[in-house]
């Protein structure tokens, strides 16, 4: 863990490294939030960072895609974040959500199985033994929408698989084309 980064923040950053791949500084923009207290429902102080990601959500939506990073110790607040962005960002966007779970054996692709839905390109790539061309071919299908800009997160990437991070970078090393904002939640203390 840094030692400039207080223990109890939870920082999003934008970063130039995803899976081992360097990406163009362009694709980034570095966030970083601190500790925030919660009044009830309410999620406080996190608007500056809530903007900072409505806004890369906008640069995305233009076809110029960018990825988050947003990292931080267990229950600081990763997934609230979302919440609030989901909710901000309302029908514009078509947002799918995949989780890695904490497994002894981890789910091979599992977030990606998580948004292919039950039928579809994407989906059938997945079945049986799967050709990983043909899964990545169908991951970069299925997140161009031609109707709306994409929002894809994956949660907890600190217990995903080799085959989910190889894709991850993949889609980032690709992005740059794409109305996607793809933002990767992990804990930094795993």
């Amino acid at each position: 863990m840094d030692a400039r980064i207080p223990k109890g923040s939870l920082t999003i950053r934008t970063a130039p490294l995803i899976a081992g791949t360097l990406l163009p500084f362009s694709l980034f923009q570095p966030i970083r939030l601190c500790h925030a207290p919660r009044v009830g429902t309410t999620l406080v102080e996190r608007d500056e960072e809530l903007t900072a990601l409505a806004e890369l959500a906008e640069v995305a939506a233009s076809g110029s895609g960018r990825v988050a990073l947003i990292f931080g110790e267990a229950g600081i607040g990763k997934t609230s974040v979302l919440h609030e962005l989901g909710a901000r960002l309302g029908d514009r966007y078509r947002k799918l959500v995949g989780t890695c779970d904490d497994l002894v054996t981890a789910r091979t692709l599992g977030p990606i199985r998580d948004i292919a839905g039950p039928d579809g390109r994407l989906a059938r790539s997945l079945q049986g033994v799967g050709d990983r061309e043909a899964v990545l071919s169908a991951l970069l299908d299925e997140l161009k929408d031609p109707l709306k800009p994409t929002v894809l997160i994956i949660e907890d990437a600190h217990w995903a698989d080799d085959a989910t991070l190889d894709a991850l970078g993949f889609v980032a090393r690709r992005i740059h084309g794409l109305a996607l904002l793809l933002v990767i939640t992990f804990r930094d203390d795993e």
